[in-house]
């Protein structure tokens, strides 16, 4: 007896992640009328990226005076530091254009919606799925990054789709919209580990134990695990899949390995989602000839991330990387510094910041208290002597040497594809967004302080109030914020009125002493104010005193 589908028994209910969906329409045309595509955040901008992209720990120069073992935890923020560059906005910009052009034919108010919906079901249940007289969709633009380790390629995907909720509950088409997932290639390289692994994230995006514990039991064989793949992305509708560490399936053996790629273009085809291969050099090979024959990674091109040259960019990182110091004494950025950080190396920016962390923890050891180039060139002799061997490849250029370490390896795609990667990357002045993103919270602070002050608050409260406000929510507007920040400060930040300040004019310690109401206010616990009154002379005997 064939085994039915099980997605048949799959109540629909909001997810406890999602927000509810909110339609702003398009001004593309393309897009318009798409709910898929109206419930997401507007196009994406560089100037949008800029805000989104970086990540950069909190740092005070105060902290510089804190003993040792509190900076030691200090130091350990630089983990966190992100300073994207012009090859992140790229990717980011690519992630968004991908999703949204794979929406293009997945739009729920069309009847081939609903019909795919039911091909795939029905080819589920039957269990007979083989690939042949499918009928396929145009192929969805996809995409490959490659590059070597510690480049930044999964953080600057991962922090680009944060800005896209995790996600969106249509109440019109009893749909959970999942915007993007990420999916770990599993180390042992087979379909079954990589399902497992798509089912276990579409759970936890949705915050449920769902789809693993349905078909991940024994009993579902392959094809039916690819058709319940492709059936769930189209079910909740998931606007791109990032494949992390594909460079695992280049171990896959046997027929395994061509076996994953199959089903990474079946995926494609049956559910239209547009999928991106991320790897390190390692999978060179893998996706530039394997892959390739499938025609899935040129939608938008395979990006190539080698390790950065030593050119302005470079010093542009190293220095916002250098201000981060936590050392008793404070030592100016300059060339040399520069010179060392790319030298031991070798553009790896991650490499960078460990030896930079390193660096300082050994001026605190030691007692200089200085991060010094010579103090860098000692740490990175003493902790990078297991990187040596591939650094020196990289530092060599010589491609036989480099062949060694597969992870270092540099790729050699079409020059065309190069050429406009490099056209596209050169147009992005990342400081110059960074300058203006600056001036414009500086031109939006004053404003905000200004109308603070306006309602009412004083200058004191007001610059406490929104230097909170930018450190929490620095994308508000100025009509946001103000109304927030007087709700919140109430009447507390709020300057005098004229009323309090005449009522405050009337307090007994700013009247002068011969005063009736200050004498009074200060008379003793037991006399009455006549009493004091009399003892002052401010009021004589009474008249019929006088009389007897």
């Amino acid at each position: 007896m064939k085994r039915r589908s099980r997605l048949s028994e799959t109540i629909v209910t909001p997810s406890p992640n999602a927000v509810i969906a909110n339609y702003i329409s398009s001004p593309l045309a393309e897009y318009r009328g798409n709910p898929f595509i109206e419930a997401l955040p507007p196009e994406v901008s560089y100037e949008r990226l800029a805000v989104v992209l970086p990540e950069r720990p909190p740092y005070d120069e105060s902290e510089r005076q804190l003993p040792s073992h509190l900076r030691a935890h200090c130091i350990q923020r630089m983990f966190q530091y992100f300073e994207p560059l012009g090859r992140h906005f790229d990717a980011g910009m690519r992630l968004d254009i991908l999703m949204r052009t794979g929406y293009r034919k997945r739009n729920p108010m069309t009847p081939e919606f609903r019909r795919r919906l039911q091909e795939i079901y029905q080819m589920s249940q039957r269990q007979d799925f083989d690939g042949a007289g499918l009928d396929t969709l145009p192929p969805s633009m996809s995409m490959t990054l490659i590059g070597v380790s510690g480049t930044g390629k999964t953080r600057s995907l991962r922090r680009t789709i944060a800005q896209y909720p995790k996600v969106i509950w249509h109440e019109k088409y009893q749909i959970n919209q999942i915007p993007w997932l990420i999916v770990e290639c599993p180390p042992d390289a087979g379909i079954k580990q990589l399902c497992l692994s798509f089912f276990e994230a579409v759970d936890l995006a949705l915050g449920r134990q769902h789809y693993a514990l349905q078909f991940g039991a024994k009993g579902v064989t392959t094809p039916q695990r690819i058709l319940e793949v492709a059936n769930i992305a189209r079910i909740h509708a998931i606007g791109g899949i990032i494949f992390d560490e594909v460079q695992y399936i280049r171990s896959a053996r046997g027929t395994a390995r061509e076996e994953v790629l199959n089903f990474f273009v079946t995926l494609v085809n049956l559910s239209g989602t547009p999928i991106v291969l991320v790897g390190t050099m390692a999978a060179q090979e893998l996706l530039q000839a394997d892959f390739s024959k499938a025609r899935r990674g040129a939608g938008l091109g395979g990006l190539v991330w080698t390790r950065f040259d030593h050119t302005d960019e470079w010093d542009y990182l190293m220095e916002e990387l250098w201000s981060y110091q936590w050392t008793r004494k404070s030592i100016a950025f300059s060339p040399e510094i520069s010179k060392v950080f790319y030298q031991r190396t070798q553009g790896v920016v991650d490499l960078a910041v460990k030896l930079y962390v390193l660096s300082q923890y050994r001026a605190m050891i030691t007692g200089e208290e200085e991060v010094t180039a010579e103090l860098m060139e000692a740490v990175a002799g003493d902790e990078f002597k297991l990187l040596k061997p591939m650094l020196d490849a990289l530092a060599s250029g010589d491609p036989v040497r480099i062949a060694k370490y597969d992870d270092l390896r540099p790729l050699e795609f079409e020059k065309v594809l190069e050429r406009e990667q490099l056209r596209m990357v050169e147009k992005i002045d990342v400081q110059a967004l960074r300058r203006r993103f600056e001036q414009e919270q500086a031109s939006k602070r004053a404003q905000i302080l200004e109308m603070l002050r306006t309602e009412g608050l004083t200058a004191e409260m007001a610059e406490l109030t929104t230097a909170k406000m930018f450190d929490l929510s620095p994308e508000q507007t100025t009509k946001q914020a103000v109304p927030e920040i007087v709700k919140i400060v109430g009447k507390r930040g709020r300057a005098p009125s004229r009323r309090r300040e005449k009522a405050e004019s009337s307090e007994p310690s700013s009247l002068p002493k011969e005063d009736l109401r200050k004498i009074v206010a200060e008379r003793g616990s037991n006399c009455t104010a006549y009493d004091a009154l009399k003892i002052s002379g401010a009021v004589g005997n009474p008249v019929w005193s006088d009389m007897e």
